[in-house]
């Protein structure tokens, strides 16, 4: 049996098609769909990090800081750096060309580029520094008690045999109760 969690995959894959979706909208001059814009913003990048992140967390589980560290810094910097190198210019260029008109690619290098500007690029060097945050976090929470006692928050006083969630759910109806507004 496998081990991968497969609903985190269609996620993942989802986002990415939606950012075909979101990059394609944005070609025109005003956005066809303007809520696609929106539901980017407030869901797309941030189910990116969040999937990063607890894919980072299980790996960081299972291998020291510094092996952590190394692996994902190869994994998010080495295609920063290609892309930045190779794409980047080119993507630039094509911007540059869609809003203010044509120019010589020798051109546009010698007087417009400006290779700090990352443009799609912006989230790989983010998600490494929060890995390089990652090893100084977790010595952090290691030294601080936040956790609860072992098993006080799956057992109810007096039931020794329900977890906590199993309370939950039989205790909220099987069907929608409130009204919209």
């Amino acid at each position: 049996m496998s081990s991968r969690i497969h609903y985190l995959d269609a996620l993942r894959s989802f986002a990415m098609l939606f950012g075909l979706f979101v990059h394609a909208n944005g070609l025109f001059a005003q956005e066809v769909f303007p809520l696609v814009g929106l539901a980017s913003e407030h869901f797309r990048m941030a189910s990116f990090f969040l999937v990063s992140g607890f894919f980072s967390s299980l790996v960081a589980e299972r291998t020291s800081d510094a092996a952590m560290v190394s692996r994902r810094t190869l994994a998010l910097m080495l295609p920063f750096c290609v892309m930045l190198a190779l794409v980047h210019p080119v993507t630039l260029y094509l911007v540059h060309l869609r809003h203010e008109g044509f120019m010589t690619f020798a051109e546009f290098l010698a007087t417009r580029w400006q290779p700090a500007a990352f443009l799609h690029l912006w989230f790989l060097p983010a998600l490494w520094f929060y890995v390089l945050l990652a090893p100084l976090l977790r010595a952090v929470l290691s030294l601080t008690p936040l956790r609860p006692p072992a098993g006080s928050l799956t057992r109810l006083p007096g039931r020794s045999t329900r977890s906590t969630s199993s309370t939950i759910s039989r205790s909220m109806p099987s069907r929608c109760c409130w009204r919209p507004c």
